[in-house]
């Protein structure tokens, strides 16, 4: 998926920038973790990304880590930068600083850091000057740190090219927002075909939840990827769209029920009223900071369980960005994944919820039954990492290359929801898989065919995932090879 993105990007003459180079996989001291990995689990894990990038999408920057590498800091980390980046891949573009990211002068350039960001705490030009003077830093070096970047800028027409910012377009963006944000959603539970919901029979529809997701679109959290939208569409307002243009007479209605769960109560006895009950609820993430357990915040899980004791068919949409636990599944009759959707919130989930549009997306991550089941669970070690003596919390990614999906196989753990899962309106018949030959030099790619036919009585998706098992020891019990 990074590649095709790198490729749109740069195919406007935009700059795509690759991060977090690399093994910047938690918040908690980002800024003074050491990440220790075995080189073939580096290379075959979290290296590979940005190999297809460099590779297969020639992408134009890479933006290195906060974290320590092994001992040394990712924008200091010559194995990394120059070794692994430009030797072995062939990279030719400029690496940057994550912000503030840079500690020092000399060091990070000689590393193969081209571009300090978000400001010249060290590459400025008393520092350059003292470097060049005491000679741990060449003029050679500093050029071609330059011309790196430039060579980019010019590629991308960035010198020719008058700054003319123009007015944005809310409305077609915002409609790409809408498709884009339906085709995403999971559908994890229907029993029964609970949904989608019938807008001729909604009758009152009740939305409760907790502010963060039914007072407003719900766009995730902070940090680098905060986005002020031009306009946001609210629950309410988007689900009174929706049933308005399917001609239907429902009314809506909310409870916002508090973080301490003082008027519970009251979303209890609305609950108990409606025709038709929906619980919004999930996780607001951030940059920065990493989520203190694998249960929603606030007590929701408390929440959901009331309001299904007191409307057992009601549906529950999860607006998250990462895995949670779920132990008022079983209560449950309908769960629809709808992730942080951002300014076209309510419209995407009442479209999705009254059956507008199927939903077709599948798991891009596993969803665990027990905190337990992590790779990390109880493991100081794996995370957040312990003191050996260095004064820095070091990681070390003993799980090798069982990580993900591959852990669950791999340990023999079933999942509450699988890495691929994901149910339909419609229902989808794959046959006649087949594979362009039986045997392989290893040189040669294999082609893999099926024939997809929706037998259901609604449009819809499917998504064909191939799987590949490597009988080596060490190696998990089947990966993802294409989609």
């Amino acid at each position: 998926m990074g590649v095709e993105v790198t490729k749109s990007i740069q195919a406007h003459n935009i700059i795509a920038m690759a991060k977090h180079y690399v093994v910047n996989d938690q918040e908690y001291e980002r800024f003074r973790t050491s990440v220790v990995v075995d080189e073939d689990v580096l290379r075959e894990l979290y290296l590979l990304p940005f190999e297809m990038l460099v590779k297969d999408a020639d992408i134009a920057a890479v933006m290195s880590a906060y974290n320590r590498v092994d001992g040394v800091y990712a924008t200091e980390n010559h194995d990394t930068l120059t070794k692994v980046l430009r030797e072995d891949w062939g990279f030719d573009g400029y690496v940057q600083s994550d912000f503030w990211s840079c500690r020092s002068a000399a060091a990070s350039l000689n590393a193969g850091m081209d571009h300090e960001m978000p400001d010249a705490k060290w590459l400025n030009e008393e520092n350059v000057k003292n470097a060049l003077n005491d000679t741990s830093l060449e003029i050679q070096t500093v050029d071609r740190a330059l011309v790196r970047r430039f060579t980019q800028m010019f590629r991308f027409g960035h010198f020719e090219r008058p700054y003319a910012p123009r007015e944005i377009d809310a409305k077609g963006n915002g409609a790409r927002s809408r498709t884009i944000g339906e085709q995403i959603a999971v559908l994890l539970k229907n029993d029964g075909g609970r949904l989608p919901l019938d807008p001729a029979t909604a009758g009152s529809v009740l939305i409760v939840g907790q502010a963060e997701f039914v007072d407003d679109a719900c766009q995730g959290g902070g940090g680098s990827s905060k986005v002020d939208p031009l306009y946001t569409v609210s629950p309410v307002e988007g689900t009174q769209d929706v049933l308005r243009d399917l001609g239907s007479d429902a009314t809506v209605s909310k409870v916002t029920v508090a973080h301490d769960l003082a008027n519970l109560d009251e979303a209890v006895s609305a609950a108990k009223e409606a025709d038709t009950v929906i619980i919004m609820a999930g996780v607001v993430a951030t940059e920065g900071a990493d989520r203190p357990s694998a249960n929603m915040d606030n007590d929701q899980n408390k929440l959901v369980e009331a309001i299904l004791d007191a409307a057992p068919d009601a549906v529950v949409v999860l607006k998250d960005s990462s895995p949670i636990l779920m132990p008022w599944l079983d209560k449950a009759s309908a769960v629809l994944e709808a992730w942080n959707q951002g300014a076209e919130d309510g419209h995407v989930v009442a479209d999705l919820v009254f059956g507008v549009v199927n939903p077709s997306g599948k798991m891009p991550t596993t969803y665990p039954r027990r905190a337990e089941d992590t790779l990390y669970a109880g493991d100081p070690t794996r995370y957040p990492g312990t003191d050996e003596g260095a004064g820095y919390p070091v990681i070390r990614y003993s799980e090798g290359r069982r990580v993900g999906y591959r852990w669950f196989q791999s340990e023999g753990i079933e999942p509450q929801f699988a890495f691929g899962f994901g149910l339909s309106y419609t229902t989808f018949d794959i046959a006649d898989a087949a594979l362009s030959s039986d045997r392989n030099d290893g040189t040669q790619p294999f082609d893999v065919t099926a024939t997809v036919t929706n037998t259901g009585d609604r449009a819809g998706a499917e998504v064909v995932q191939v799987y590949l098992g490597v009988p080596t020891e060490g190696q998990p019990p089947k990966r993802l090879v294409g989609f």
